[in-house]
């Protein structure tokens, strides 16, 4: 996926919803022309540790979502990379930890 020119980030961008600093903004996007330019599958939102075409520092929130649905997932973009790689070296250290060496030798 290629990045956006600032061109085409002006088109997609429909309005700023919330500025949390300098280094991040959440905006409504028009999420189909997301989905025409960039990729077809993008639905609700997201962030640029997903989206390589979204301008780092920004959530993306599909003009799509329901107004309710909005703070749902801003939250889950904004937090998620973080709470992800932090369950993920639970998840790895729980299943490490339960390997018995009976299991760690039929696994090599």
């Amino acid at each position: 996926m290629r990045r956006a020119s600032p061109l085409v980030i002006r088109r997609i961008h429909c309005r700023l919803l919330r500025s949390y600093s300098r280094d991040l903004r959440v905006w409504i996007v028009r999420g189909e022309l997301v989905r025409d330019l960039f990729f077809i599958d993008f639905t609700e939102g997201g962030h640029d540790r997903v989206y390589k075409f979204v301008p780092p520092g920004e959530v993306w929130l599909d003009d799509d979502l329901r107004r309710t649905e909005r703070p749902f997932v801003e939250y889950f973009c904004r937090h998620h990379p973080r709470e992800l790689r932090k369950k993920l070296a639970e998840e790895l250290r729980k299943n490490k930890d339960s390997l018995s060496p009976r299991d760690s030798a039929q696994k090599a």
